[in-house]
């Protein structure tokens, strides 16, 4: 029996609400809020995610058949995951994710945050129109309730969040990946480069990529039917249990 695992990034609401929409369809399914998102210590590094995450998943009693689903840090936590207990995960569904991350992209999004935190003026609206920006492809209530969130977990905890992201670095890694691989590419990103899911479909063998035409930053949220039928399909290759639904 298959165990759905949704790790979420610093966007899209900074937390577990990333999920709402996969939570309800599937069906005990898990999505936790990583530590310092707001409550608790945060993790300094990746690593330290994955123990984290490992040590949640085994006080449940889910230790085996994971089939983990991120975006952004979320993708980089799965994969670290399934390159550390490999025997544990059966498969990853990644989405905006990258080999290893821009570098130019580094100072603008933690100077953003660092400044809201700090309450400089005009920043908090600032940091909190480019969280609605990236989530202009999402329809109106997702977005509003995604919003509140980013309220709630503010911006020192995405700085935080950030910074592990762009830490990740899978260059020369991915081919060792043993567990099934889908990467899902929303095709109208503004911030990914077109190359990024591309790229490592290139380097996982056997991985599976779909592209969605009118997918943004978070694919598996703002068109969530769609996302939604592909993990569906994508696990039943894994010879999923009946919980899953079928696709429609």
């Amino acid at each position: 029996m298959h165990q759905l695992v949704f790790i979420h990034g610093p966007g899209a609401g900074g937390n577990s609400q990333s999920w709402k929409e996969q939570l309800a369809y599937f069906p005990g399914s898990l999505a936790p809020d990583m530590p310092g998102n707001p409550d608790g210590s945060t993790c300094h590094t990746l690593t330290g995610c994955v123990e984290w995450l490992r040590g949640w998943l085994w006080a449940q009693g889910k230790k085996r058949d994971l089939v983990l689903v991120g975006y952004t840090l979320g993708s980089a936590i799965a994969i670290e995951y399934a390159l550390a207990y490999p025997e544990e995960v059966s498969g990853i569904v990644l989405s905006t994710i990258e080999m290893k991350p821009r570098p130019r992209s580094l100072p603008s999004n933690l100077d953003r945050c660092l400044a809201a935190q700090a309450g400089e003026p005009g920043a908090m609206e600032e940091w909190l129109r480019f969280q609605r920006s990236n989530l202009r492809a999402a329809p109106p209530d997702i977005t509003e309730r995604l919003m509140a969130e980013h309220v709630k977990v503010g911006p020192m905890a995405q700085y935080r969040s950030l910074q592990l992201l762009f830490s990740f670095d899978g260059t020369d890694r991915l081919a060792q990946i043993k567990p099934k691989v889908m990467l899902i590419r929303g095709e109208a990103d503004p911030l990914n480069p077109p190359d990024g899911e591309g790229g490592m479909h290139a380097q996982i063998p056997g991985s599976r990529l779909e592209r969605m035409a009118d997918g943004g930053h978070f694919p598996i949220t703002e068109n969530h039917e769609k996302a939604n039928a592909l993990i569906a399909d994508f696990v039943r290759g894994l010879r999923t249990c009946a919980s899953v639904p079928e696709s429609t």
